[in-house]
């Protein structure tokens, strides 16, 4: 399903980009009739993660609601 290229380059991604990469990744497929239910399972992700993060591309969110960018840094942004 993803090239070693692929998976070359979600190894550089951080974990937000790495989500979004795989959303768009999964939309391809799912065009191509591979369902998210699917593609979650070969890539160990859930369809709900798939979802929320193609709705964050779709409405161009910055949230980083999936994140903890802010645990123990005392700060919010």
């Amino acid at each position: 399903m993803l090239s070693q290229c692929d998976l070359a380059f979600m190894a550089s991604l951080n974990e937000r980009d790495r989500r979004h990469f795989i959303a768009t990744k999964a939309e391809q497929l799912k065009a191509n009739g591979v369902s998210y239910r699917k593609f979650s399972k070969i890539m160990g992700t859930s369809t709900n993660t798939i979802r929320k993060s193609i709705k964050e591309l779709q409405s161009g969110s910055r949230d980083r609601s999936f994140s903890h960018q802010n645990s123990g840094s005392g700060t919010t942004s």
